[in-house]
């Protein structure tokens, strides 16, 4: 009886302290449909996101938005930034959207100033911008003091531009 109580423990315990434990409800609450394959769905896009802190990339984990067996809408598999956009109806998502869902982090940050840049062009929707197939996104935050990496770009053209 000791036996298949300490078994059933093993599989009990790791589900109850798992800190990630509402993440799937919290993700349903918000919108998100778990995907049971990669069959039906309305479209799928890769948009690539670039975040950077005071000019260093902040990596963006593998298996975001992926938990246990429900793989949300929005997702990642690997590390490069690419994100996976994968509704099974009809919908948009957003920059901030994806920050908060997936990434868990508002868009902004205590201490940072930040531009979002979409396609290197300056993006003033605050994260609203709707993401997009092969749309390239940086979000350049920069603590103060610091100058952003698109300011430091055109101090550069400035300085060749006058030689």
């Amino acid at each position: 009886m000791l036996g298949i109580v300490v078994i059933a423990g093993l599989f009990v315990y790791p589900k109850l302290t798992d800190p990630n434990r509402g993440l799937v409800k919290f993700w349903k609450q918000a919108g998100l449909n778990c995907l049971q394959s990669h069959n039906n769905l309305f479209y799928h896009i890769h948009p690539r996101l670039l975040i950077t802190i005071d000019g260093e990339r902040e990596p963006i984990s593998a298996n975001q938005g992926i938990q246990g067996s429900c793989m949300s809408e929005m997702h990642t598999h690997d590390g490069t930034g690419t994100l996976h956009l994968e509704p099974i109806e009809k919908k948009d998502f957003t920059l901030n959207q994806f920050l908060s869902l997936i990434l868990k982090k508002p868009l902004q940050r205590e201490g940072f100033t930040y531009q979002i840049l979409v396609n290197g062009v300056l993006d003033t929707s605050n994260g609203e911008v709707v993401l997009e197939d092969h749309q390239e996104l940086v979000i350049d935050y920069v603590s103060e003091g610091q100058e952003s990496v698109q300011e430091k770009e055109n101090e550069t053209d400035e300085t060749n531009t006058s030689e």
